[in-house]
């Protein structure tokens, strides 16, 4: 089992976990990076694996900074499950949705000046449309359900008392728990 730290480093957003065991690949968080314009650079950078090479995504909570790529891995071409808890759920329907819509917007100001200038445009991270077709793939997992993930990979959300909906991740992992 390997666990990679690929966000919320050195930086208090853009949470993203990637654990590998041997046959399987679940992302703890798909969080977007927000503050400064080199934080958010991040959100556009290449990913560090393929969003089709992963088994499943499994959320904390809500926030942006924890859930606002999941549309992008979506558009990228990832179709596993998305494990949050039905409040989780709810709210990343309306948080998702607005951030596409405020991605949309930024481009479009964006490319306002660089027509201008004749510069290359820039595409929205994601659209109202991609976050709401990411929406498909969530399941809804209620608080102290155990659930098996594959062979070796078991997972529990307990109530993290954060935000409505906010889980602390339980996972028993080939022997080991984290």
């Amino acid at each position: 089992m390997h666990l990679h730290f690929l966000g919320a480093a050195q930086t208090v957003t853009g949470s993203a976990y990637l654990l590998e065991t041997a046959k399987q690949r679940f992302l703890i968080d798909a969080g977007l990076s927000q503050g400064s314009h080199k934080s958010e650079r991040r959100n556009t950078r290449p990913l560090q694996f393929h969003p089709r090479h992963l088994d499943g995504i499994i959320l904390t909570h809500a926030h942006a900074d924890h859930s606002g790529l999941v549309p992008r891995l979506v558009a990228e071409g990832f179709r596993g499950p998305i494990y949050a808890t039905p409040p989780t759920i709810d709210l990343c329907r309306i948080l998702l949705a607005d951030s596409g819509t405020i991605q949309e917007e930024d481009a479009r100001y964006e490319n306002k000046w660089r027509r201008r200038y004749g510069k290359d445009l820039v595409t929205p991270l994601y659209t109202k449309q991609q976050a709401e077709q990411a929406m498909r793939f969530f399941e809804r997992l209620p608080y102290g359900k155990r659930i098996s993930l594959g062979r070796n990979v078991k997972l529990t959300l307990h109530d993290a008392g954060h935000i409505l909906g906010s889980a602390i991740v339980e996972l028993e992992v080939e022997g080991s728990r984290i």
